[in-house]
């Protein structure tokens, strides 16, 4: 244990002697219900949107007093964005349409949040209908449904991705992946980036310092593909692989991946990247 400790960055293990809880962002589309379901199940606080937020508050404070929460407690807000100022998403769509900026959660907590490879999140976003909507029976959205999904192939999706002119749904996420995770002044919000690929090894390490261990599974929560189906690698021609390389640019060299995987970090310290999710600046500590 000790020494899985010693590998987590500094500046994590500094923020982790001096505060008692963690708030986890929940980009779409990267474990984020494995995490919420499985992994974290023991520890997981889910916060109320912000106009139920204020009420909630004050009856806990009514009915128990300002209990402080116990230590390694995991705060979440589903698909929240780290901008206080608005971002144009539409409110009828199902992520991305609140702001976690003003909880005061966010300030007193190590705050983490899950990456994925670019080709390997987008097939899964294509998966599961997502930013659009495969029409649901069970769940129905007038004005989602009504837009359906507007794609009949992996290429057609990757092809209007890539397509800098082409209307997708939600504008921040058409200019870049990861857009949630900054805030109005381009500071990444997380402490601590964790990936897919490795994230139980990440997980382990980071809620450890709260003497916390991560409940693991084998069994995928929501999974985007059936069990046996070949990896992301497999879907790709050469031609939506270089569109990908050159849309996705960015993301894969802040983050550390290639179509061929990630590089060996099992998790990222972000301070390195700014992203500006109003002006679609990014820039990297290594560009200066």
């Amino acid at each position: 244990m000790h020494g899985a400790i010693e590998e987590v960055p500094a500046n994590v293990r500094e923020v982790a002697s001096r505060v008692q809880t963690l708030f986890f962002i929940h980009v779409p589309k990267t474990a984020g219900t494995y995490l919420t379901r499985v992994a974290l199940r023991r520890v997981l606080a889910v916060l109320p949107a912000p106009r139920r937020r204020r009420l909630a508050r004050l009856a806990r404070v009514l009915r128990f007093g300002p209990a402080a929460p116990p230590r390694g407690t995991v705060y979440t807000c589903a698909h929240a964005v780290c901008a206080a100022k608005t971002l144009g998403i539409a409110p009828y769509h199902r992520a991305w349409t609140q702001t976690c900026a003003g909880y005061p959660e966010l300030r007193s907590s190590l705050v983490f949040a899950v990456v994925r490879n670019p080709f390997d999140l987008l097939l899964s976003m294509y998966r599961y209908g997502f930013p659009y909507r495969r029409p649901r029976p069970d769940k129905p959205k007038a004005a989602l449904d009504a837009i359906g999904f507007p794609f009949t192939s992996f290429a057609d999706f990757v092809r209007a991705y890539c397509d800098r002119d082409y209307p997708w749904m939600i504008a921040p996420h058409h200019r870049f992946l990861f857009f949630q995770l900054f805030d109005d002044e381009g500071r990444c919000v997380p402490h601590v980036l964790l990936r897919t690929e490795r994230l139980d090894e990440g997980l382990g390490r980071i809620l450890r310092l709260f003497g916390v261990e991560p409940v693991v599974s084998s069994d995928r929560v929501n999974p985007s593909a059936p069990p046996g189906e070949p990896d992301y690698r497999s879907f790709y021609t050469d031609e939506l692989r270089r569109l990908v390389e050159e849309k996705c640019r960015r993301e894969l060299q802040a983050f550390g991946y290639s179509f061929v995987g990630p590089d060996e970090r099992v998790m990222i310290d972000p301070r390195h990247v700014r992203y500006n999710p109003h002006t679609d600046q990014m820039t990297l500590e290594t560009d200066a």
